[in-house]
């Protein structure tokens, strides 16, 4: 587990249950989240769920309040667990093994894994749901293998790829909240949580991977695709597709190469055409641009073209009609 230092009350604008009533609580948490059992406490007098939920084909993000001591089964399932604590604290009993959850405090859920969480009056939480077909599909792509070991149930302090994988959940709720997003960026959002989820869970022996040199072939097989495909979703199985490498030795050797990782790369390179855009397309305006280029949130889309060319989109525009 770990803290997301973000504002409470995450998704609120895809909400699942706002009640008091217990059997109405109980109905919904079965229909969102496929739970089996709901049990407030003894001495609950007072119950208040607020639950939000928000899921796509690859990865779903819950956040949860009750308000009160409550208990909430689940049985297996195919997708992957991952538990950030909000505010307070709970624990989580995993076929049989309890776990303290708090701030400073993890464990990592696999698939078909029963599970049982006793939330304490005050605790706060979001939930990454990443799917397994999804998950696999990826680790193969990273590391060139067709099966990734068995993840068993992992308590763990925090750490720096779990700080990452806390960060990218929280951006993408925040962009979700505000409606700043693309198609294309959820993908590449969903796709950068993979695999922060595998190198947070992952065994370490599968991070020394083999990393030989691939040539420059399949280096110039990348840079023609992104080249192609510049304006829609690019993952890394799409690369280690094209090149028939593993995208782990495919990125090490396109960072020695670049300066940069392929997806730095792709996010240049749709900054070069939105660039040529702004200055050659009358009829266009920034927001057109930004959206045709793949940037759903302005703001981002704006800091990053300054940064690329020491001048905002608008004053590229201006330049243009003057």
């Amino acid at each position: 587990m770990t803290r997301i230092q973000t504002a409470a009350r995450h998704l609120d604008r895809f909400p699942v249950i706002r009640s008091r009533d217990i059997s109405e609580i109980e109905d919904l948490l079965k229909a969102t989240y496929g739970a089996r059992r709901f049990q407030p406490g003894a001495t609950v007098r007072a119950l208040k769920v607020h639950a939000n939920h928000w899921a796509s084909d690859a990865i779903a993000i819950s956040y949860c309040e009750y308000g009160a001591a409550v208990e909430v089964q689940f049985p297996g399932a195919e997708f992957y667990r991952q538990q950030f604590t909000i505010h307070g604290s709970s624990s989580i009993l995993v076929d049989g093994r309890l776990r303290e959850i708090a701030a400073n405090r993890f464990c990592s859920v696999p698939p078909r894994s029963d599970l049982a969480i006793q939330f304490r009056p005050g605790f706060e939480q979001l939930v990454l749901r990443v799917n397994e077909k999804f998950l696999d599909a990826k680790f193969s792509a990273i590391y060139g293998v067709t099966r990734k070991p068995p993840m068993d149930l992992h308590e763990r302090m925090v750490s720096p790829a779990l700080t990452r994988l806390g960060r990218l959940l929280g951006l993408l709720c925040d962009e979700l909240d505000q409606s700043h997003i693309t198609d294309v960026e959820i993908r590449e959002m969903e796709q950068a949580i993979a695999v922060s989820f595998l190198a947070a869970n992952m065994d370490q022996t599968y991070a020394a991977a083999s990393q030989r040199d691939p040539g420059n072939a399949p280096l110039r097989t990348v840079e023609d695709y992104i080249a192609a495909k510049w304006n829609s979703a690019i993952t890394i199985e799409d690369l280690a597709s094209v090149t028939g490498i593993s995208g782990r030795s495919l990125f090490h050797h396109f960072r020695k190469r670049h300066g940069v990782t392929p997806m730095a790369y792709v996010k240049d390179l749709r900054l070069l055409h939105a660039h040529t855009m702004l200055a050659t397309q009358k009829s266009l305006s920034v927001t057109d641009v930004a959206l045709a280029c793949g940037f759903g949130n302005l703001g981002h889309f704006a800091a990053a073209y300054r940064k690329r060319f020491g001048e905002l989109p608008s004053e590229t525009l201006r330049t243009r009609r003057r």
